[in-house]
């Protein structure tokens, strides 16, 4: 029988599980089984399938924003940073693909306490917070279009990133590269000061 050697281990474990099977269909069984050892032992760790749920989500999202964060503490423009922090976001998507396929598809059929739907709630405000820091520098630069509302053009473009979990493969024809550069294309070229909107109908 393996040895657990943290907590860690049975996260990343549940999150395999998950992305094979989906939040529904995994059982804890399923996570024992991926670190080999008996369901009993799982109980050491953690108090059910939907806390580990809640662990794995909010491990990924921790890691969106310390990325964030260290792109935003840069030098660059803040085109460049918003650049910089959308491919990020994608490749972050990739990285754990196909679990990646499986986060915005019902995020709330998973049984979760009032307390970690609100900490949850607290990272995804944490990172949306940081995201539209970077388009209202841009805009206070001159960089972005000042007609801008900071917190829809946030919306558009976290919406535009997290759709791509709804149809991506990684045997698809593009790579997550040739994917991020066309959509971050589309995307500045839609904020940024030389860009036009198309005449009201």
């Amino acid at each position: 029988m393996t040895k657990v050697r943290d907590r860690e281990q049975v996260i990343e474990a549940a999150a395999r599980v998950f992305a094979g099977k989906g939040y529904e269909a995994a059982r804890l069984e399923d996570i024992a089984a991926e670190l080999g050892i008996l369901k009993g032992s799982l109980y050491y760790h953690v108090s059910s399938k939907a806390e580990l749920y809640f662990l794995v989500n909010c491990k990924r999202a921790a890691c969106l924003i310390a990325g964030i964060e260290q792109i935003a503490a840069g030098s660059a423009t803040p085109a460049e940073k918003l650049a910089t922090a959308l491919r990020a976001h994608l490749h972050h998507l990739d990285r754990y693909y196909p679990e990646s396929s499986h986060w915005f598809l019902n995020p709330a059929t998973s049984p979760s306490t009032a307390q970690q739907q609100a900490e949850y709630r607290r990272l995804s405000r944490a990172y949306e917070a940081a995201l539209r820091g970077l388009v209202e520098e841009g805009i206070t630069a001159g960089e972005l279009r000042p007609d801008l509302d900071p917190k829809v053009a946030t919306l558009g473009l976290l919406g535009m990133c997290n759709w791509l979990a709804r149809w991506y493969h990684q045997d698809g024809r593009l790579s997550i590269d040739a994917i991020a550069g066309t959509l971050i294309a589309m995307a500045l070229d839609g904020l940024r000061c030389s860009g036009r909107l198309p005449p009201n109908e």
